[in-house]
């Protein structure tokens, strides 16, 4: 295969008003890559031009799945990397996007993985894959998160929930406060973003007991703090941000020792 292009795809099918469409998904490496999409009215007599699916056009994404659940939705799941080309140094997540009439329009991608990673194997192999029931999504992907190895991974979602669709005011809302591995050991960065609120930010054990007080004021622009997992419990712990109208709470697995 030529190393200029290649495709990974699949192809799912889906009623639209009475008629059988088709979507495949790939990744093209034309400079960098996008997941492409090709859809049919017809029952695969005629097909559109190919159009791309991802939301985020910088970096990279690569390693499209796609699937039709049992009432029309259209679900795509692919991995982002905002570097093109990749290192061993690449950070990856994997997103989501949903389509209720199969393919002509998408919601805006919401990322699955609730951390990046990066891939410890040059090739992440063909370890990804949605499908449903009658009432959740289902996905599994590679991660490298443990700091060994790759892994899999899974993750679910009520299809109630994804087929709403976000609109600008519900994601200022809910914008993420906090960034940090889901996986704490040694050293670890704390990023907060910006926020023009007071802020706390506290760790909670899981008995519910405050075990730490990280952080109270104001976040006047992006703020990374570094902390040590030695200085709190092991095992499962919760970061919580609260402000006036926020509040996220991240759980951790704290690992200790480095």
């Amino acid at each position: 295969m030529s190393k200029k292009m290649q495709i990974y795809y699949n192809a799912v099918f889906g009623a639209i008003g009475g008629l059988l469409g088709w979507l495949v998904v790939g990744s093209f490496a034309t400079g960098g890559w996008n997941i492409m999409g090709v859809r049919s009215a017809d029952s695969g007599t005629t097909w559109c031009a190919p159009f791309v699916v991802n939301d985020i056009t910088t970096g990279g994404q690569c390693k499209g799945w796609a699937h039709f659940d049992a009432y029309g939705g259209l679900h795509v799941i692919y991995y982002h990397t905002p570097d093109w080309p990749t290192s061993v140094s690449s950070i990856f997540e994997l997103r989501y996007q949903y389509s209720a009439d199969s393919g002509a329009t998408f919601n805006p991608s919401i990322r699955v993985s609730d951390t990046t990673f990066v891939s410890h194997a040059d090739f992440m192999g063909e370890y990804h894959i949605c499908l449903s029931d009658s009432q959740y999504l289902y996905a599994i992907w590679t991660d490298g998160r443990n700091g060994d190895d790759n892994d899999l991974y899974f993750s679910k979602a009520l299809l109630s929930e994804l087929s709403v669709k976000e609109g600008p005011a519900f994601l200022a809302q809910h914008q993420q406060i906090l960034r940090t591995p889901t996986i704490w050991r040694g050293n670890v960065a704390l990023e907060i973003q910006r926020n023009a609120l007071l802020l706390d930010i506290k760790i909670y054990n899981v008995a519910g007991q405050l075990v730490g007080n990280i952080y109270h004021g104001e976040v006047s622009s992006g703020l990374t703090l570094k902390l040590n997992s030695n200085d709190f419990p092991k095992g499962v712990i919760f970061l919580r941000a609260s402000c006036e109208d926020k509040h996220e709470v991240i759980k951790i697995v704290n690992l200790g020792v480095q």
